[in-house]
């Protein structure tokens, strides 16, 4: 989630020990409507990161060329064989 005003008053009630019932009252207000699709960045949830578990590698760019291209290489001959 990014760090707004929304994300900061959500972090400040769990360590504040709120009940379930406080945070689901404080979570379940269409919070992803707000920030997704109607962007309000102050009031809505705007999630960010999922795909973030799936970097294993970080390489500098020329080397993330090169395997790529060899990548696209080996499918390419993979499909053509």
């Amino acid at each position: 989630m990014l760090k707004n005003d929304f994300a900061r008053r959500s972090v400040k009630a769990e360590e504040d020990g709120w009940s379930e019932e406080q945070l689901k009252e404080l979570l379940g207000k269409k919070r992803e409507k707000l920030g997704i699709f109607e962007g309000d960045e102050t009031e809505g949830e705007m999630e960010a990161g999922q795909g973030a578990g799936l970097i294993k590698e970080i390489l500098p760019v020329q080397d993330l060329f090169n395997k790529l291209i060899a990548e696209f290489i080996a499918a390419k001959e993979n499909i053509c064989t």
